[in-house]
Formats: C-alpha cells, structure tokens, sequence
C-alpha cells in the first residue's frame, strides 16, 4: 500500500499505532512533553507550543475548583500540570491508551484529586463505569486524539463524549489537520520520530463537518476556533494545528 495518500478515506492500523507508542517510551527524550508533543530534534519547539497552547485555551476556559475534568488521550498529563493545582474538591481524569504513558503520568501526580485510567477510546464510557468515574464532566479534552481513529470508529466515540459532558460544560479538541486535504500516511517512516507513523490528518473541512453532525447540530455553540500556534510555529507544508472550544 501506497505510504502517502492524499484525498482517499483509507484505514489505518490500530495495532500498528499501539506499537509506535509502546516504542515511543522507550525513547529518552529530553522533556516528558516530547513522548507526545515529538518535536524531537527540536524539543524546545515542543515547550513553546505548549506554553502557548495553554496560554490561548485558558482565555476561554477556566478551571474551578469543584470541577471535574476529563481528559481523553492524557499521555503523560501534560494539560494535567495546568488543571490539577487548580481543583480542589474537583478531580482530573485522564485516559489514554498507552500504557507506559499512563505510568509516566501516575508517578508524576499524586494528589487524591487525579486518576490515570489506561482505555482506548472506543471503549470510553465502560473503562469510565469500570473504575467508577462515569459521571457529567465540566470539560472534556480531547488533544490529538482523533487523528489516530479511523472514520468507523468516529460514531462510537464521540456519542460517549456527548453522554458524559454535562449541560453547559466545555469541549476542548486539538487535532494536526491537513492543510489542503486529507493526508493519510500508512506505516511511513519519519526520520524525525525514527519509526512507521501511522497517522489521518484530515482536513478543516472535514472536521467542520464532523462537529456538526456530533455537536452543533445538538445545540453546542463554538466558543473560539483557529490554528493552535502562528505559522512560524509549523515546520510541514502539508499539516498544521487547529483547535475549537464548544460549549453544550
């Protein structure tokens, strides 16, 4: 199969993907934030685009102190350094489904206000009621994650966002997107990452029309959207980064 394909709706191999992370880990990388925000030969550029991220987000979500957060495809807890210090009877949950990634972020938090479940998306709400955090979120993120779900799976997962995001809560999603169309790369060797990258950007326009069919349509407003950092910031001609805060 072709390594780079442009346009077409093709799958992508979940095993594959599981592999590339369980391999990632094993990485020693300069900062924690590299295992998820790459960056490799450039870790400080992972940093700074955190850094900004954060900044940018926080303007139009804020965090409470009894909130209840939930943060599916966690990865190490990068966004749970800037929530987790803010709850207080609230709690943080992260899920992702790597679990090298999951002890990573179990071993750098351990307040009672956090939880690291390790679960793949699809199986979202039952890993939830498993360990008993089934429950009506304030915010729901989702950083990077979509871009790993192949278009079957797209229903199952975010039906369960919208069952566990309680009325007037705030959606976060984050997603490298191809810039001009959809660009699927399949077990493509990235001398960046060192590894096959199994990866879907797809375009804008299709993510537009994924949130209305999932969100807008059911009375979710777009509070802000736009690209996640300046141009300067992107060093691929073909992918940037786009992000868009909902509220229910």
């Amino acid at each position: 199969m072709e390594e780079r394909i442009k346009g077409k709706k093709v799958q992508i191999n979940n095993q594959r993907i599981q592999q590339f992370f369980c391999k990632r880990n094993k990485k020693d990388l300069p900062h924690r934030y590299n295992y998820v925000n790459y960056q490799d030969d450039k870790p400080e550029v992972a940093l700074e685009r955190d850094k900004i991220e954060k900044t940018k987000i926080r303007r139009f979500i804020h965090f409470g102190e009894s909130d209840y957060v939930l943060d599916i495809g966690c990865g190490v807890g990068r966004w749970g350094d800037a929530i987790i210090p803010e709850l207080k009877s609230g709690k943080y949950v992260g899920v992702d489904y790597t679990q090298d990634f999951i002890e990573i972020a179990k071993s750098h938090f351990t307040s009672k206000n956090s939880k690291f479940i390790c679960a793949p998306f699809q199986s979202l709400k039952s890993s939830l009621e498993k360990e008993q955090e089934s429950r009506n979120y304030d915010a729901i993120l989702i950083n990077g994650v979509l871009m790993y779900i192949n278009d079957e799976d797209i229903d199952c997962c975010l039906e369960q966002v919208d069952h566990l995001l309680k009325k007037c809560g705030f959606l976060y999603i984050k997603e490298s997107v191809g810039v001009k169309e959809r660009l699927t790369l399949v077990d493509f060797y990235s001398s960046e990452l060192e590894a096959n990258y199994n990866v879907i950007y797809r375009s804008i326009y299709e993510y537009t029309e994924i949130l209305s069919k999932y969100f807008i349509k059911k009375g979710y407003s777009i509070i802000s959207c736009g690209p996640t950092w300046s141009n300067e910031m992107n060093y691929d001609e073909e992918t940037s980064n786009y992000y868009w805060i909902l509220m229910k």
